[in-house]
C-alpha cells in the first residue's frame, strides 16, 4: 500500500513555524501538533517504514538521536491525522472512519465500566483464598492479596468452534479460558476471542473493568514525554481515567506499539491467570517467562508460559523487583514498575511505572557492547540480568545484546542480594545512588533548604534513633551532589499513611492492604513520627488510593522544582538499599527503579513539579500534594495491627 503523500501535517494546515526552526530541540508531540517543522516533515518520506536520519542533511545537527526522535514524533502525528494505524508487523493500514465502525472487531473502549447488577470488584474472575506471606521487619512491602483470582473453566467463553486465519478453538470443555486464548495464532482469532469473551462476561452479568484506551496508546505515550512516566489509573475513582499520565495494564501491552511475541516479567507476587487476561484484553500473544517471588494463583498453565521461582539467599530478603520486558516483531520495551501483578496492586491503589522507547534492533553485524545509552542503561540492565543466571535468563540476554538502548535517557538502579566488596561496593542499592546524585545531581546555592522527601509502603527495622541509618546513610546519600565542599543538612521528610488515611481509602472498603508495618517493629523506632507526613494525593485524584509506588526525590522550598527523582520497587528498608561500613555494601533483596536527571531529560538542571516551567517543559507527575502535611498530635502510623485491634 502506498502512504499518503508527505509535506506537512495537512494540506488545509493553517499552524505557524516554529521560530526555532531547525535548532528546535523539543520533543512534546504537543508542540509539535501545535507548531510546523518544514525541516522535518521534509524528511518523513513514508509513513509505512520507521524513519531514519539521512547521511547527509541540508542544516546542520549536532544531535541525531534527539532529531531521530523528533521524526518519530512528526511520523506518529502524521500517521495520526491521516486516519493510520499500525500493523501487527509495526507498518500502517487505512481504515474507514464511517460511523459505527472500529478497526477492530470489538471496540473494549466503549463498554460499561461497571454492570449495573455487579456487586464485587473485578468478578471476571472467580475469588479464592490468598496464600500466606512472611511480614519479616527488614522484608519490603508484602501485600497479602485478599482474593487472588482464577480464571475457571466454568467461566470460559462459549463452546461453539471458532475458526479464524487457520487457528481454531475447537470445543473443548476441560480447557480454562488461557488454554483456549493460547490456541489463537493470529491477531484476527484473538479478537475473535476476546469478543466472545467479553460478550460472555456481559451474559454473566459480570463487571467489566476501566481498561482504557484501546489502539491509541501509541498517542497516549507520545504525549507523556519527556518522562514516559505512568500512574495506574484507579478503578474507583473514574476522574482518574483521562488523565494523560494514568495507564492500565492492556493499555502497555497495546496493538498500537506493535505486536508483542513473547514477553518477560520479574516480579515479586504474579496471578498469572490475571496476567494472562490483560493479554486476552489486548489481543496480544501470552507467550512469557515469569521470573517471581511468590505466585498468587493455581491456574493450570500451557507450555509457552513458563514460571520461576526465585528465592534470595536469605530469609530476610524478598524478590521484589517489579520489570517487564516486551519483544515485538522489530524491538523491544522495558517496563520498570513499583506494582506487583495481581489485580488488587492495579484496581485502587498509587502505582508508577516508566515505559522506554521502542528500542530496536542493531544493525546486523553489531557488537554486543553497541546500543547502550549515555546513561549506561543498557550495561547495568544486563549487569543486573546475569545475576538470574545463564539457565533462567540466557535467551533474553541474547535478545537485550541486539538492541538499541541509545534512545534512553534515565539511569537504572537496582539491588541484588550479597554481600558486595570492592569494584562491586557501588553498583548496588544506596551505594550505587549515591554515585549517580554525586555525579549529576545539580542543585542550586540555596541547595540546602531542598528537603528530601521519601515515600514507600513499607518500613523496615531502622534502629533506635535517626542516626542509626536513616539520617547516617540514607539523608547523606540523598543530600549528594556535584556541588563540592560543606553544606547543612537538609531537612528529612517521609510520607507514608496515617490510620484516618487508611479509613478513608478504597483498600479499606475491600478489606485489602499493601501498608505491611507492625506495631512491634514501630515502637521500636518511634522517633519516625516525627518527620512523617499524612499521604495526600487529592491534585491526582488518588488520596483514597493507598500509595504502592515508592519514590524519593528533593523539593525546592517554593514546592515547584526538583533536581532529580527516583522511582523504584525499594523501600525504605536496609535489606532493600543495603548497609555496611567502608569496605563492603550488604544488601538481601533484588530491587529495580529507574534515576531522572533534568541534564539527559530535558536539558536543564531542574524539573518543574506543579506548573509548565518557562521553556514549556510539563510538570513531573510525582503522585502526592505539596506542600507536605505532617501528622497531627492526634495522627498514627498506619500498621497491620488495625485489623486485630
Amino acid at each position: 500500500m502506498n502512504s499518503p503523500p508527505s509535506g506537512g501535517y495537512n494540506s488545509q494546515s493553517t499552524k505557524q513555524i516554529c521560530p526555532f526552526s531547525e535548532k528546535c530541540y523539543r520533543k512534546n508531540p504537543v508542540h509539535f501538533s501545535e507548531m510546523s517543522h518544514p525541516h522535518l516533515e521534509e524528511l518523513v518520506k513514508d509513513l509505512d517504514d520507521a524513519v531514519e536520519v539521512p547521511e547527509v542533511l541540508s542544516f546542520e545537527c549536532r544531535d541525531k538521536s534527539l532529531l531521530l526522535d523528533q521524526l518519530r514524533i512528526v511520523q506518529m502525528l502524521m500517521r495520526k491525522e491521516r486516519g493510520l494505524l499500525p500493523l501487527s508487523n509495526g507498518r500502517c493500514s487505512q481504515f474507514s472512519q464511517s460511523p459505527g465502525r472500529a478497526p477492530h472487531s470489538q471496540n473494549l473502549h466503549n463498554l460499561p465500566t461497571k454492570h449495573e447488577n455487579s456487586s464485587s470488584p473485578s468478578s471476571t474472575l472467580q475469588t479464592s483464598p490468598g496464600p500466606s506471606t512472611k511480614r519479616e521487619i527488614n522484608s519490603p512491602d508484602t501485600a497479602t492479596p485478599k482474593r487472588p483470582r482464577q480464571l475457571p473453566k466454568s467461566q470460559s467463553p462459549p463452546q461453539s468452534s471458532v475458526s479464524s486465519q487457520g487457528s481454531t478453538i475447537s470445543e473443548s470443555p476441560g480447557l480454562s479460558i488461557i488454554q483456549k486464548y493460547v490456541n489463537c495464532t493470529s491477531q484476527q482469532a484473538r479478537r475473535d476471542f476476546r469478543s466472545k469473551a467479553v460478550n460472555r462476561m456481559r451474559q454473566e452479568n459480570q463487571e467489566i473493568p476501566y481498561i482504557g484506551s484501546k489502539g491509541e496508546f501509541d498517542m497516549k505515550y507520545a504525549l507523556s514525554s519527556p518522562y514516559f512516566v505512568f500512574l495506574t489509573a484507579v478503578q474507583n475513582s473514574p476522574e482518574t481515567w483521562n488523565q494523560p499520565y494514568s495507564v492500565t495494564f492492556p493499555e502497555i501491552l497495546d496493538v498500537s506499539l506493535g505486536e508483542i511475541e513473547e514477553s518477560l516479567h520479574i516480579n515479586f507476587m504474579v496471578d498469572v491467570g490475571w496476567l494472562c487476561l490483560q493479554y486476552l484484553l489486548a489481543c496480544q500473544s501470552p507467550k512469557m517467562l515469569v521470573l517471581l517471588g511468590q505466585r498468587c494463583d493455581t491456574e493450570s498453565l500451557p507450555d509457552i508460559i513458563k514460571v520461576v521461582k526465585v528465592e534470595p539467599p536469605s530469609k530476610y530478603g524478598t524478590h521484589h523487583t517489579k520489570i517487564s520486558v516486551l519483544k515485538y516483531t522489530n524491538g523491544v520495551r522495558v517496563i520498570v514498575s513499583t506494582a506487583n501483578l495481581y489485580h488488587d496492586d492495579w484496581d485502587n491503589r498509587t502505582q508508577a511505572l516508566w515505559i522506554s522507547p521502542h528500542l530496536p534492533e542493531l544493525p546486523e553485524g553489531s557488537s554486543k557492547a553497541q546500543g547502550d545509552s549515555k546513561t549506561g542503561f543498557k550495561t547495568d540492565f544486563l549487569n543486573y540480568l546475569t545475576f538470574y543466571g545463564p539457565n533462567r535468563i540466557q535467551h533474553w540476554l541474547d535478545v537485550l545484546e541486539r538492541c538499541d538502548f541509545s534512545s534512553i535517557d534515565v539511569f537504572f538502579l537496582a539491588s541484588v542480594p550479597g554481600n558486595h566488596k570492592e569494584g562491586s561496593r557501588d553498583r548496588w542499592g544506596l551505594r550505587r545512588l549515591a554515585a549517580l546524585l554525586s555525579s549529576h545531581a545539580q542543585l542550586p546555592a540555596d541547595g540546602a533548604k531542598w528537603s528530601v522527601v521519601a515515600q514507600c509502603s513499607s518500613i523496615g527495622s531502622l534502629g533506635p534513633n535517626f542516626e542509626s541509618w536513616v539520617g547516617k546513610d540514607v539523608l547523606t546519600t540523598l543530600s549528594s551532589e556535584t556541588t563540592k565542599g560543606l553544606r547543612s543538612t537538609p531537612k528529612f521528610q517521609f510520607i507514608y499513611p496515617t490510620v484516618e488515611n487508611y479509613k478513608q481509602s478504597f483498600d479499606m472498603r475491600v478489606g485489602s492492604c499493601c501498608l505491611p508495618y507492625s506495631n512491634q517493629l514501630n515502637a521500636k523506632q518511634t522517633w519516625l513520627s516525627n518527620y512523617s507526613h499524612q499521604w495526600k494525593a487529592g491534585d491526582k485524584c488518588r488520596t483514597q488510593a493507598m500509595p504502592h509506588i515508592k519514590s524519593y526525590t528533593r523539593i525546592s522550598p517554593d514546592f515547584k522544582r526538583i533536581p532529580w527523582v527516583v522511582i523504584t520497587s525499594a523501600n525504605l528498608s536496609k535489606a532493600a538499599w543495603g548497609w555496611g561500613g567502608k569496605a563492603t555494601n550488604t544488601i538481601l533483596s533484588y530491587e529495580a527503579g529507574v534515576v531522572f536527571f533534568p541534564k539527559f531529560v530535558t536539558n536543564s538542571t531542574t524539573f518543574p513539579i506543579r506548573e509548565p516551567d518557562e521553556t514549556g517543559t510539563p510538570p513531573f507527575p510525582l503522585p502526592y500534594d505539596v506542600p507536605l502535611t505532617p501528622y497531627g498530635p492526634q495522627d498514627k502510623i498506619f500498621t497491620m495491627d488495625f485489623f486485630s485491634e
